[in-house]
């Protein structure tokens, strides 16, 4: 079940790869067909064309087609495909209409020698077919391995003769696995939760069930659709989709879902090496700074919980003396923070050197390497400790819904100065309102809060 999964997955994110090469493919062919002389010693008088511009023009026509893919999501890559080769018609109609305006609105300014109209033309041809013929082969691979390995959907219903009804429309969909349970029979969905990949709610449910049922969903990162006229829960992101032969409203605690999670885990592997890159001498001045001032060892190794609950190990260059944590729990009284977070005023344990770390928030870098292993984000809630987490309301628990990152929303409000209530507040409307400027904000914010000292 697992491989399947996972070459599914390997499947879709190659697509629009693939997409784009055969794109490029097909007019290289078209290109050297324009000038191969078929006839020996016939000489046709061809306007000049030049390489360059066609490649310019190729690939804006490459890149075009895979964001008109995206508008129409034929590239989903954590659900089923419904209906992909209507919407592929659709992007083949779009995409020749604008390439053709690109080629000829462009002509004497993009491309001053002008692009062909037979490479345009047959090129565009071609690329469909080839495309066509490569989606073919690939949705069938597809459809073999969700059908040998099918989605498990678990419908949760209050009206038996609307479940019946929809469940008669999934006969010909063999690429779920489907139970279906009437709500007061769902006694503990805890425990049922890692059996199912879907979750589908049928008929009208009371607002504070949907509310602890997406709460559970959430931090296993399921998929949640929900078929009736209901309540709409006001911390979710709602999107009219499809589940099967049906419309359904998906609903999801943020954006960051689908392509905008791969983009966002491509960016911070990416900003992690490139920010290890420049500041590798920083890494090694502070480890030489820890070691005069305080022996070894250099780094901290503290156990925090990830996005779902799951345990990792987060590093930290060392700012507390070495038997820090034995003396934690002398110190628990004098806690000063609301909630379960910890935190005193002049802590002991700190001593001057760890406390310049902290402030410059020097300590936290080795934490890129979390990101790269895929433990943490760059920006996202702050990871906290099994016993704190343990004690967080319910609703503060959807904070796990996310990846834990180095720095976050509530950090650029005011640091560890703010109650927990108001840092979780801060933090799920992060979520909640994802978008990469959102981060790109968080991380520029992030830099003038460390400047400015606060």
């Amino acid at each position: 079940m697992f491989f399947s999964k996972k070459y599914i997955l390997y499947l879709r994110l190659l697509r629009p790869i693939f997409h784009i090469l055969l794109i490029l493919l097909s007019f290289w062919i078209v290109y050297n067909i324009r000038f191969y002389d078929f006839v020996e010693n016939i000489f046709l008088d061809l306007p000049d064309i030049i390489f360059n511009e066609t490649l310019i023009f190729t690939l804006i026509s490459s890149f075009l087609f895979i964001l008109i893919g995206f508008l129409f999501s034929i590239y989903e890559i954590f659900k089923p495909i419904h209906g992909y080769y209507k919407e592929f018609l659709k992007i083949r109609f779009f995409w020749m209409i604008i390439i053709s305006f690109i080629a000829y609105l462009g002509q004497g300014f993009i491309f001053p020698n002008g692009i062909s109209r037979f490479i345009l033309l047959i090129g565009g041809f071609f690329s469909l077919l080839f495309i066509t013929i490569f989606d073919i082969l690939l949705n069938n691979i597809n459809s073999y391995l969700e059908r040998k390995n099918p989605y498990k959907l678990l419908f949760i219903y209050s009206t038996e003769s609307f479940y019946k009804k929809i469940f008669n429309s999934f006969s010909d969909y063999k690429i779920y696995d489907i139970t279906g349970i009437y709500v007061d029979d769902l006694l503990d969905l805890n425990k049922e939760i890692k059996k199912y990949d879907i979750f589908v709610t049928v008929g009208n449910f009371d607002k504070n069930f949907l509310q602890n049922l997406m709460d559970i969903i959430r931090l296993y990162n399921k998929q949640f659709y929900h078929i009736s006229e209901n309540f709409f829960l006001e911390d979710l992101v709602y999107s009219s989709s499809r589940i099967g032969p049906v419309l359904a409203y998906e609903q999801k605690p943020s954006p960051l879902d689908g392509w905008f999670k791969v983009t966002k885990r491509i960016t911070d592997i990416l900003f992690s090496i490139l920010f290890i890159t420049i500041f590798s001498w920083l890494y090694i001045l502070i480890s030489i700074f820890i070691f005069i001032k305080d022996g070894r060892p250099i780094f901290y190794k503290s156990e925090r919980i990830a996005r779902g609950g799951r345990k990792f190990f987060m590093y930290k260059f060392r700012t507390m003396i070495k038997d820090a944590d034995k003396q934690k729990q002398k110190l628990i009284k004098q806690n000063e923070r609301k909630g379960p977070l910890f935190k005193i005023s002049n802590d002991p344990r700190i001593p001057k050197w760890g406390k310049i770390l902290r402030k410059t928030s020097l300590d936290e870098i080795p934490q890129f390497l979390n990101v790269i292993k895929g433990d943490m984000s760059v920006v996202g809630p702050r990871p906290h400790l099994d016993f704190e987490v343990e004690k967080y309301e319910k609703w503060q628990k959807r904070l796990l819904s996310v990846k834990p990152g180095i720095t976050g929303y509530a950090q650029i409000f005011g640091r560890d100065n703010l109650d927990f209530d108001e840092e979780a507040k801060l933090d799920l409307y992060y979520i909640q309102n994802w978008s990469l400027f959102l981060d790109v904000f968080v991380i520029i914010s992030t830099i003038k809060v460390v400047f400015s000292g606060r």
